[in-house]
């Protein structure tokens, strides 16, 4: 008898946990929902994504927050809906139990602007992605020119994705390169623009100096770095550089320069 009383009991109370809890939620879910605390964690140093960008795709969806209650929210609407802004990389819609809705956008960060031979431009973010210009933002990162015919909308493959199977485009080698100089501090400064000749080589234009770096395919691309800046810090004094209209680093084990 104790035991089906103790037992009669346990039943009761799980009921009435349950029966406190959908009333919290009832409760909840009527909630006025305000305008949203938006969370932008900016790692790029650009502006490609802003408060009032967020709220006008919020409006196009319907909602305006004057009215919205918590159970009219559709976080995963508002998710998908914010993910097509084109410098956005990740967003996570949220409540607190205040009813506070919480939008938390990661952006994402361009490394190297592509401008083709018809004119089309769009960036390359550290992930390998094409990232469309934005009319909000202009990125300062090097620029690639040359002899390239990239489409939009494509993207690289990351070198640890990279097999010998694997079937390099250009865009996988100018996200090799770019990806390089994004790694380096010193490079970061000192590299201004990058041009694809016709033999789909690549030359360095530097910010110091005036002379081309010819660096030929991405191959070996991080040890080419690292003998080049081993030569800028080490092998010869700022003063003389002018004096040298190329540097060769496409020969392998050394490096080839030929005065102006």
């Amino acid at each position: 008898m104790k035991k089906v009383l103790k037992i009669s009991g346990w039943v009761l109370f799980i009921g009435l946990i349950g029966v406190i809890l959908g009333f919290a939620k009832s409760r909840h879910a009527q909630i006025p929902c305000a305008i949203p605390e938006i969370v932008i964690h900016d790692n790029s140093g650009f502006d490609f994504v802003s408060d009032e960008m967020i709220l006008e795709r919020l409006r196009n969806i319907g909602y305006n927050f004057s009215g919205d209650h918590l159970c009219e929210l559709d976080l995963l609407r508002i998710e998908n809906e914010i993910s097509q802004i084109a410098g956005v990389q990740r967003v996570e819609a949220f409540v607190y139990l205040n009813g506070e809705l919480v939008i938390d956008v990661r952006q994402r960060r361009p490394i190297v602007r592509i401008v083709n031979e018809s004119g089309t431009s769009f960036y390359i973010d550290d992930a390998g992605n094409s990232m469309p210009l934005s009319d909000h933002c202009h990125a300062k990162v090097p620029v690639i020119t040359g002899c390239l015919n990239e489409p939009t909308g494509i993207n690289a493959i990351e070198a640890e994705q990279v097999d010998s199977n694997s079937q390099l485009t250009m865009l996988d080698e100018i996200f090799r390169m770019a990806d390089c100089v994004d790694q380096n501090e010193f490079w970061k400064n000192q590299i201004v623009q990058i041009y694809v000749n016709c033999e789909k080589e690549f030359e360095l234009i530097p910010r110091v100096g005036d002379q081309r770096i010819l660096f030929g395919p991405a191959e070996q691309v991080k040890d080419k770095f690292r003998k080049l800046e081993i030569f800028y810090k080490e092998g010869i004094a700022p003063e003389q550089l002018n004096q040298y209209d190329t540097l060769t680093v496409k020969y392998k084990g050394q490096i080839v320069c030929s005065k102006k």
